[in-house]
């Protein structure tokens, strides 16, 4: 989340072009603050990811991810704010692919047979209700970064997926039981920020961006930044993911769709009687 000129707020929503925009942002003119609390998450970082993030020459080092209304919490006002929204289901299919195709590879190198064998039909079998809950029940922002915490409350969504993928492979991961959260950290862990498949509505949190626009017309949000300041935000393609070797089979169709809808979607548009 950056706060932009002292008077509007960039609402970073992950698969949105949030690491677009922010870059944008940072290579700009454009005044640009965070809103968050950005020097004590960086003390926060483990000793050799902080020296990963002090070699990004910008003047917000860390890409956080914030709803609105922990935001306004954070700099204590209402400012207007900016949403980049997406079709749903497209969303939620770039989540898939950065979390297997790009990050459970780096985090297990030895699960890398089974990421063919991973498609929608995947997806209905292994993202049961169970999951589903505990992809939801965390905030944005609960979340460690070092790199060997593990990543939900109940670690129900990462335990679920490591277990799945072991089946495809000799080489298996062996997870360790957590029986207090006061235990050390998974050795094997790495952060899989599996939050990003719910929905781009939570970071709404109950507010109505002021300014809307769509992935597809980015060209709007540039304009929006000359005709208000005068300066030049040039929004380029970035976070591409080096997926040569690796090929998942997800496909964004019809039932893809429908099951997106019913289990993130739905709620969030249903009005709720009291």
């Amino acid at each position: 989340m950056i706060l932009i000129e002292n008077e509007l707020i960039f609402l970073s929503v992950p698969k949105n072009a949030s690491m677009a925009v922010h870059y944008a942002l940072e290579e700009s003119d454009i005044n640009i603050k965070p809103t968050f609390p950005y020097d004590t998450m960086l003390n926060r970082i483990s000793e050799k990811n902080r020296e990963h993030h002090e070699k990004v020459n910008h003047k917000i080092k860390i890409h956080a991810h914030y709803t609105t209304a922990e935001t306004y919490s954070n700099i204590n006002k209402k400012l207007p704010t900016i949403f980049i929204k997406r079709e749903y289901s497209d969303r939620f299919v770039s989540g898939l692919n950065y979390i297997f195709n790009y990050i459970i590879p780096i985090a297990y190198p030895q699960l890398r047979p089974a990421l063919p064998n991973i498609n929608n039909e995947w997806v209905y079998e292994n993202i049961t209700r169970d999951v589903i809950e505990n992809i939801k029940i965390y905030n944005p922002t609960d979340m460690s970064f070092d790199v060997n915490q593990i990543d939900s409350p109940q670690d129900c969504v990462h335990r679920v997926v490591i277990n799945s993928l072991n089946k495809f492979v000799d080489n298996k991961v062996l997870l360790k039981k957590i029986i207090s959260p006061y235990n050390e950290p998974w050795p094997e862990n790495k952060y899989i920020n599996f939050k990003l498949l719910d929905s781009q509505e939570i970071y709404k949190s109950g507010y109505t961006p002021k300014y809307i626009f769509d992935i597809s017309e980015l060209d709007r949000l540039e304009k929006m930044m000359m005709d208000r300041y005068g300066k030049i935000l040039e929004i380029k393609k970035v976070n591409n993911m080096n997926i040569s070797n690796i090929k998942t089979n997800f496909v964004n169709d019809n039932k893809l769709k429908n099951w997106v809808w019913d289990n993130f979607e739905k709620h969030h548009f249903t009005k709720k009687l009291f």
